[in-house]
């Protein structure tokens, strides 16, 4: 049966220079063939593979069915169209306006509240600290994405440019897309782990220089504001609290400045880009490091019973993701990430995971205890 002008028996000798054949047959537009790969480097030769059939148009999916065997199917490829550059602009553009806006009423609100209760004699420069928040957090993101995207390019794939979504407080955040799905586990762990070890020292950073210039008010003053509504109280973060005690913690509570908030959210926002769930950042680092499904399935269900404490509209948000876009396979599902590369992935990922972790109020109180 042809397969769209080649027939599985002209794809086969492709197949045979990387793979031991031992059956081939067409189903509706894939050519299938049940390989064995006991004497190859199946890393190697799938890579070497895809070389040679992608400039005819095809592309390739190896799956494991026993040991050292295997059935390679070969189907036509079409890339994905990419999106039009003036769409990502315009969303740029309205979530810099968004984030603006966030800023400015945000420094506006805070520092008429310092006022009120006497804690600041003169009001603050609200455009300047609005441009400073707009600046800090698309930079946050925007560097988060560039991970995304240089790990993609030195992968050989063609990202596309950062699609910005506006949000309540300036910007829900951003994606990209990729054009082709991803060959191996190692690439899995490349792209999906950069982007928040790049968005991660920004975060950081702007975090940092933010708490400098917040302000600690009195406790009584504090649960007045948040009776009234003038404040909203968020958990707090471990790196926070790692901040507080180098600067020198004062008594009361902490009021972030937009700096310091910027910094806040690009934290929160890394901590739930790395929970191990569906196509998430943390999904992918999981994915790749972790080959068993019952033990991803078990791992996912844990964070996901601890994302409930801290966050339940994201913990429902998150359920949807899990069920919903579940993470695909790599084209090579049998290859397995290196293991020196998978200790120390998994090393990196727990520590920035615990850094960028909010602490829920419940926990402090339990703290405070003993």
């Amino acid at each position: 049966m042809a397969l769209e002008g080649f027939f599985a028996s002209d794809l086969r000798e492709i197949v045979e220079k990387y793979f031991i054949v031992t059956d081939y047959y067409t189903v509706d537009s894939e050519a299938v063939f049940a390989v064995s790969f006991s004497k190859v480097n199946v890393r190697e030769c799938f890579y070497a593979l895809l070389n040679d059939i992608k400039p005819m148009g095809f592309i390739a999916a190896l799956r494991s069915t026993g040991p050292n065997e295997g059935v390679l199917k070969i189907v036509k490829w079409r890339e994905r169209r990419r999106g039009r550059k003036a769409v990502k602009i315009i969303l740029l553009v309205i979530t810099a306006i968004t984030c603006f806006a966030a800023g400015y009423f945000m420094s506006k609100s805070i520092s008429n509240l310092l006022i009120e209760y006497g804690l600041k004699s003169s009001p603050a420069n609200t455009f300047q600290e609005a441009a400073i928040y707009t600046v800090s957090l698309l930079g946050i993101l925007g560097i988060h994405e560039l991970g995304h995207i240089m790990a993609a390019i030195r992968r050989g794939r063609k990202p596309s440019y950062p699609y910005f979504i506006p949000g309540p407080a300036g910007t829900f955040g951003a994606v990209i897309l990729s054009e082709e799905p991803m060959v191996e586990r190692d690439e899995i762990f490349d792209i999906g782990f950069s982007g928040p070890i790049f968005g991660f020292i920004p975060a950081g950073i702007a975090a940092f220089l933010g708490l400098l210039n917040s302000y600690y008010l009195p406790v009584d003053v504090a649960r007045k504001m948040m009776e009234t509504g003038k404040i909203t109280a968020f958990p707090s973060i471990v790196i926070l609290e790692i901040f507080s005690s180098l600067i020198g913690r004062k008594e009361g509570v902490l009021l972030l400045s937009p700096l310091g908030f910027a910094g806040y959210l690009g934290l929160y926002v890394t901590f739930l880009n790395l929970l191990p769930i569906g196509q998430l950042d943390g999904g992918h680092v999981v994915y790749a490091i972790i080959k068993s499904d019952k033990i991803r399935s078990l791992i996912m269900l844990i964070s996901w019973l601890l994302l409930s404490l801290v966050n339940p509209a994201m913990a429902i948000l998150a359920l949807f993701l899990a069920l919903y876009f579940p993470h695909p396979p790599p084209l090579n599902d049998v290859s397995e990430m290196e293991p020196k590369k998978k200790a120390i992935g998994l090393i990196l990922y727990l520590i920035v995971l615990i850094l960028c972790a909010p602490i829920p109020e419940q926990l402090i109180k339990l703290l405070e205890m003993l």
